[in-house]
This record gives structure tokens, C-alpha cells and sequence, in this order.
């Protein structure tokens, strides 16, 4: 079956984001409210999912996330600095190969709109189309964000992939019928995570196009 569009998750599959950046946001975020915490639990909040972030931001922190912790967190999050702790994979220039070969290339991401524009502006690359949680889409593992970006592309599940690094975006891919590609960085560890193919460079993906 020939792969008509590719799409992607942003963080953690096509821009790495330092360890530094976390740390600081999210520790001066907590300073806000008098709190430390350890390293680990920062990049547990950063990496797992939704319900875990809200879990460890109501249980372990005792912050309510929509009053108290995301407004915080706001405030330190800035573009500014967000860029100069980030930067595009190496393995990136696959994009062009895709273009090259007539394969769409969409993105289907959770961050916020300034993040989305700094870190697709690190990959010089014309994306087909660009779906956004924040333009009322469901969140992940919800197939909603997934099926808009085929619908925009034009395309069908059975001629699409989806590269992620984490959990959700693998259930996202089964939870839309499209095969789910893991893209290990080794930044975290994430335990089993069902996929269809796992790679450790987005080269692999050579192969299927």
C-alpha cells in the first residue's frame, strides 16, 4: 500500500527540548507557591501524559492545575527562553525526502500556539497541515486531532503514519486506525509502549516511502 501522508508529533520527535528547560520552568513555577520537588518528578510531569501531569499537579504538589499551576506556569514559559534551550533533531531533513517523494507531511500536536510557531520555524520545512489542541481539538489519545489532520490533507488512515515518541501518541495512531510509529530518543523512560514499528531515527523511515 503506498503511504500517501506523513504526520508528526512536535517535542520529543522532530525538536529536542533541553533537560535545563524543564527544570527551570517548571522549579520556578513551583517556587512560586513555596514548593521543591525532585528532578524525576519534573520529567515524569513533562513526558507522561494528561491525566498524569494533572495527577501529580493536584497529589504530590497540591496545586489546583487551572487556578494555581498553569497560570504559573505561563509566566515563566516564554518564547524567548524556550529558544534558546531548543533545537531541531539531526535526523530532521527526512521531511525533504518525503516532499521529494509526493508524501504530505502534517503535524498533530498538544503545545501552545507560541511553542508550535518557534519549534516549526527550527525545521524550515512547509508543513501540508498543522492541527492544534488548542483549536478545539480533543486531546490525545483522542483520535479527534489525528482525523482532522487526514481530513485536511486528504487523505485516508490506511495511507497515513504517525510518528510519536510517547504513550499517547501511540494510542492516538491505534485509536484512528493509522499505523503508529514510535520514534525512541531515549530522553525518559517510558516502560512498554504498543506501537506498530519502533525506530531509533527518523532515516529508518527511508524504508517505507
Amino acid at each position: 500500500m503506498k503511504i500517501e501522508a506523513a504526520i508528526f508529533d512536535l517535542d520529543g520527535t522532530l525538536v529536542h527540548t533541553k533537560p535545563a528547560y524543564r527544570y527551570l520552568v517548571v522549579g520556578n513555577t513551583l517556587k512560586t507557591f513555596g514548593i521543591t520537588t525532585l528532578n524525576k518528578i519534573i520529567d515524569d510531569f513533562w513526558f507522561e501524559g494528561e491525566k498524569d501531569r494533572k495527577k501529580i499537579i493536584t497529589d504530590l504538589w497540591h496545586l489546583d492545575p487551572q487556578s494555581q499551576f498553569w497560570p504559573a506556569y505561563r509566566v515563566y514559559d516564554t518564547s524567548d527562553l524556550r529558544e534558546q534551550h531548543t533545537e531541531a533533531y539531526n535526523d530532521v531533513g527526512i521531511l525533504f525526502l518525503l516532499k521529494e517523494r509526493g508524501i504530505k507531511t502534517g503535524i498533530v500536536t498538544s503545545a501552545p500556539s507560541h511553542i508550535i510557531t518557534l519549534e516549526l520555524s527550527l525545521l524550515n520545512h512547509r508543513f501540508d497541515a498543522v492541527v492544534r489542541a488548542q483549536d478545539g481539538v480533543k486531546q490525545k489519545p483522542d483520535s479527534d486531532g489525528l482525523m482532522q489532520c487526514m481530513d485536511n490533507l486528504g487523505v485516508s488512515p490506511d495511507r497515513t503514519y504517525y510518528v510519536g515518541n510517547n504513550k499517547e501518541d501511540m494510542e492516538m495512531a491505534r485509536n484512528a486506525r493509522v499505523c503508529g510509529i514510535r520514534i525512541d530518543r531515549e530522553e525518559y523512560n517510558y516502560g512498554k509502549i504498543e506501537a506498530d514499528l519502533t525506530i531509533d531515527s527518523l532515516e529508518e523511515l527511508r524504508v517505507l516511502v
